[in-house]
């Protein structure tokens, strides 16, 4: 195999100190949203790892995901192109094509290995997302909700034609009572306190000499170590990460429910999405504001999760080289526009993300990029800090040309309803036209367009004076507006205005085990 050259280094792309290939950590904290992020309008402040990371770092802060929701959002990063172009969305495929380009095959020719490891079930061989990688690991459905799950539990996927004969633990999860749980699974968000409740009553039956909660996922970062101790040093290896532990539903967290009145508060607040989409639930203020603060909370977790991934970088001696890109696939929502966690709408909360670059050495030197970015240009940067000769093959650019210069053209995204006709056919007819209109957005310096292609309406806004978007600033007479309106229009058209298509029972199993359904 021939290698190409290695990358030259350069103050916004710089590559290792030893000549060789740079290592890459892509990690996606799944629901994470920009405004609650730290450097966001009310970012959670307390969280060591992330506040550190931020100091070494090219932020990003005018950056936005292509869609609201984990399988379009991952189908992009992956591939460096937009969800109308590969398909992977709820109007098209929803799967990926295993045939197109992604980043752990473009990889392979420059000598990198690859391993994907996700705490979110839908990065699965159902939906093409793990395809390409040498290496690939992902959840169970029942281990976002059964959270004591120990860190020597063998995930799906990796070295699964190995796997031991199944432990207790194993065959509890393995029961008619969690078979229960999967085709019940609404009642995890419409009742998160008897999770709750039954994590902790088995926490310490299993566990009783550490009866704190365990991540979602526990297993990533001792496979993570034991994957990098079996390659090389001096192999380029590329790992994505998906840490899952800031995603609904969220539990009674010590440092939220402090007191039985928090606790039967707790208990009376459900958590489902579907409920509010039909209707069967108005969430109160009270209640956004308890949700709300257990989803802050959670950023505590991830930012010990990735203090434990950069620990294991380091005793593998991979740190000083490696690249981390720090990023979500998409926000939430607590009540904005009458919207609950995410998917379906094209609003600040559901599309903007935070994305970090930490160059190895720590020389981003926590400094504002200028331009606006997006999932689809990770693929494009990481290609570009590995050697490739040229990346014009992407839809997306390197970060490094958005680093001190605006994009030169509006950043597009989309928003695409309802998955499912069994989704839809739930519904009445009037909470369909509410729920399920398929949206195109653009964005450029200030401003905002986005279009409803379901009714064929536009609005503006001025996003940096108005974030909440309040208040609709469209004139077709504005000069300024006139490109971001053409450039939603245009996603609007690739997009069609399509219904979404059956989909095989794997998939709606799948769906309806993660509460979309």
């Amino acid at each position: 195999m021939t290698v190409p050259p290695a990358p030259v280094g350069s103050e916004g792309a710089p590559g290792p100190e030893h000549g060789g290939r740079p290592n890459f950590l892509v990690v996606v904290m799944d629901c994470v949203r920009a405004s609650d992020f730290p450097g966001g309008a009310q970012g959670v402040v307390g969280l060591p790892t992330i506040e550190a990371l931020r100091r070494e770092s090219i932020v990003f802060e005018r950056a936005a995901s292509v869609a609201p929701w984990t399988i379009p959002a991952h189908a992009s990063l992956f591939t460096g192109r937009y969800p109308w172009e590969h398909r992977a969305h709820a109007k098209g495929r929803l799967q990926l094509d295993e045939s197109a380009p992604r980043l752990p095959t473009l990889l392979r020719p420059y000598g990198y290995r690859s391993l994907l490891l996700s705490a979110n079930p839908l990065l699965s061989p159902t939906f093409g997302l793990t395809a390409g990688f040498d290496a690939a690991a992902w959840s169970e459905w029942w281990e976002p909700y059964v959270r004591m799950t120990p860190s020597s539990h063998r995930p799906k996927g990796l070295g699964e034609e190995r796997r031991p004969a199944p432990s207790v633990f194993q065959q509890i999860h393995d029961s008619s009572l969690v078979g229960l749980l999967h085709r019940s699974a609404d009642v995890v968000y419409r009742h998160p306190f008897l999770v709750d409740g039954a994590n902790r009553f088995l926490q310490r039956l299993l566990f009783p000499r550490d009866p704190s909660y365990a991540p979602v996922a526990g297993w990533i970062e001792p496979t993570l170590e034991g994957w990098l101790r079996n390659v090389p040093e001096d192999e380029p290896i590329f790992t994505f990460v998906n840490l899952l532990d800031a995603h609904e539903p969220y539990f009674a967290d010590p440092e939220v429910i402090r007191s039985l009145r928090d606790y039967l508060e707790f208990v009376r607040t459900p958590q489902d999405r579907p409920s509010v989409i039909s209707g069967r639930w108005a969430p109160t203020a009270p209640e956004l504001d308890l949700i709300r603060r257990l989803y802050r909370a959670s950023f505590k977790v991830v930012d010990r999760r990735l203090g434990a991934l950069i620990d294991v970088l380091r005793r593998t001696r991979r740190w000083d080289d490696t690249y981390l890109i720090l990023t979500s696939d998409h926000g939430q929502a607590f009540g904005e526009h009458g919207t609950m966690f995410h998917m379906h709408r094209a609003d600040e909360p559901l599309l903007r993300i935070p994305l970090w670059v930490r160059p190895p050495g720590g020389r981003g030197g926590g400094r504002t990029a200028v331009g606006w970015a997006s999932l689809v240009d990770i693929a494009p940067t990481v290609m570009a800090a590995a050697g490739a000769a040229d990346v014009g093959g992407f839809s997306g650019v390197p970060l490094s040309t958005l680093d001190r210069s605006p994009r030169p053209h509006p950043l597009p995204a989309m928003a695409d309803g309802l998955a499912l006709d069994q989704e839809r056919r739930q519904l009445s007819e009037e909470r369909q036209r509410w729920v399920d209109r398929v949206w195109s957005a653009a964005y450029q310096g200030d401003l905002k367009v986005v279009f409803n292609i379901t009714d064929g309406t536009l609005a503006a806004f001025d996003i940096r004076r108005d974030p909440e978007e309040a208040h609709d600033i469209w004139s077709a007479d504005d000069p300024s507006l006139a490109p971001l309106a053409a450039e939603a229009r245009r996603v609007a058209a690739a997009l069609g205005s399509g219904t979404a298509a059956e989909r095989s029972d794997d998939v709606e199993e799948r769906l309806r085990s993660w509460g979309y359904i």
